[in-house]
């Protein structure tokens, strides 16, 4: 957020991509940043809207795609509006749009959302070289993942390694008190680390899915986790 605030308040912005892995977020954090710091949001979809994707086709003249945006999200686009460009890799020419936003019409606060691969698969064709500013927004780390849920001692054991011949019967009368959580799985993982290595270099060539994985997995680790994506 605080690089987001940098990129509004910048003399130099362009339109600002925020590229990173399917869900980790990109559009709630681009939302809560228009819904806290603009008067208003227009937000589209080019993923599931192919309305919204033909605002690109034809000519891509700033002030004609700003008032479809504006028709179609019923907000009035001014400078103190954000403009949202959600799924971004799935409209060629809305990427190369975002070149004539930063010539034509830099007052305007552009933000577009995509994935790593689709965005990529762009690159040298249509992709804005040197018009665009760019983010990438990380999934969490497992140790920020074990502070989100509300274990922060249990990550900063696992951090400073102390206290970690205890988590197995920690885990143990947590499971006896409430039943398998998810916190047998963070337990499970910080107690077989090499075990799991392994599996992960032994199908590094091969698509691992969450699911799968668990399936290879034995232990605490592979029942909590089998629970939570068959759930």
């Amino acid at each position: 957020m605080k690089q987001l605030e940098a990129w509004k308040t910048s003399r130099n912005r362009k339109p600002l991509i925020i590229r990173g892995a399917r869900q980790t977020g990109k559009t709630w954090l681009s939302e809560e940043f228009g819904r806290t710091r603009y008067e208003a949001v227009a937000r589209i979809d080019l993923m599931n809207d192919e309305r919204a994707r033909s605002f690109f086709d034809g000519d891509l003249d700033v002030s004609r795609i700003l008032r479809n945006i504006s028709l179609e999200t019923g907000v009035p686009i001014t400078t103190d509006t954000l403009v949202l460009l959600d799924e971004i890799q799935e409209c060629p020419r809305a990427l190369t749009a975002l070149k004539y936003f930063c010539e034509d019409a830099r007052e305007y606060h552009v933000i577009a959302t995509g994935s790593y691969m689709g965005i990529a698969r762009h690159a040298g064709t249509s992709y804005p070289v040197g018009k665009v500013d760019t983010l990438t927004l990380r999934p969490m780390d497992f140790m920020e993942y074990l502070r989100a849920i509300g274990q922060g001692m249990m990550a900063d054991a696992i951090s400073d390694g102390t206290g970690i011949a205890d988590l197995d019967s920690a885990k143990r009368d947590l499971r006896r008190e409430a039943g398998t959580t998810l916190l047998d799985m963070a337990v499970g993982v910080s107690l077989c680390p090499f075990h799991h290595l392994a599996i992960i270099l032994t199908c590094k060539n091969s698509l691992l899915t969450c699911k799968n994985y668990c399936k290879m997995v034995k232990g605490d680790a592979h029942v909590a986790g089998q629970r939570k994506f068959d759930g």
